[in-house]
């Protein structure tokens, strides 16, 4: 019921916290890229960089998926 009354407050949470993790995931993992060489090279054999580097995987994945939310978010308020 919150929210009924202060919709706005529900389309920055739903701006927000993606845009936050997509931001932060990104500089993440271009500091991860830039400095580990290792990375680099594990990103040709992906069986060998997923044992290797799982943590830096998720983080991309996560940074992946809080784009889409993102990007469906931006779609949705332009349809209204």
């Amino acid at each position: 019921m919150w929210y009924a009354g202060r919709t706005w407050t529900l389309w920055v949470l739903l701006i927000a916290l993606p845009l936050a993790v997509l931001v932060t995931g990104g500089a993440a993992l271009l500091r991860s890229w830039n400095e580990d060489v290792e990375l680099r090279q594990a990103a040709r054999h992906s069986l060998v960089a997923i044992r290797a580097h799982g943590a830096t995987l998720f983080v991309a994945a996560a940074t992946l998926t809080a784009g889409v939310v993102l990007a469906v978010v931006a779609v949705h308020m332009l349809m209204n």
